[in-house]
């Protein structure tokens, strides 16, 4: 253990690097997701490059500069899943095609929509022609089953929120 400025910090970690995943066409190399393991990430980034627009791709960087929690995705990338990224609009069809990479790799829960329902839903009060919808990243085996599950969190928040499936003013 070494001191820095009276603080003490774990050295055995320092010479240790990470795998860091940022979409292809940023050229600010963004990170995503950090992973320990060059395997995991290649794997993951191997599917991506099948369908995300401008693919994927990795960099490596020493652990102690690494700000996103590492590992927090590989066990779903060793189980076989791949994150597809879907929104729809509110009477469920595709609102973006799925073959961009989000910035946000968790899945989304009924609970971290609320503020956004509400908030279009106000918003469609001052403008009837708005257009809006649900989704996020679901980790899953195909688009299809991405696209179900998207479906199944639009359902669900309509139904809380008792906002109609399709669009209620003409």
């Amino acid at each position: 253990m070494t001191t820095l400025n009276s603080m003490p910090i774990n050295t055995e970690n320092l010479d240790k690097t990470v795998f860091i995943l940022y979409r292809g066409d940023d050229d600010q190399q963004t990170p995503i997701a950090a992973f320990s393991e060059l395997e995991v990430i290649e794997t993951l980034i191997a599917k991506l490059n099948r369908f995300i627009e401008g693919g994927a791709d990795l960099k490596t960087i020493p652990l102690q500069h690494c700000k996103l929690e590492v590992d927090k995705y590989a066990d779903l990338v060793k189980s076989g899943k791949t994150p597809y990224y879907i929104s729809l609009h509110r009477d469920g069809g595709l609102f973006d095609p799925w073959d961009l990479l989000s910035d946000n790799l968790d899945e989304p829960t009924p609970e971290s929509y609320f503020d956004h329902i509400i908030a279009m839903r106000d918003a469609e009060t001052i403008n009837p022609d708005k257009q809006w919808g649900v989704g996020g990243t679901f980790w899953v085996d195909d688009p299809k089953q991405a696209i179900k599950k998207a479906n199944d969190l639009r359902k669900v928040l309509f139904k809380k929120f008792k906002v109609p499936l399709t669009r209620d003013r003409h």
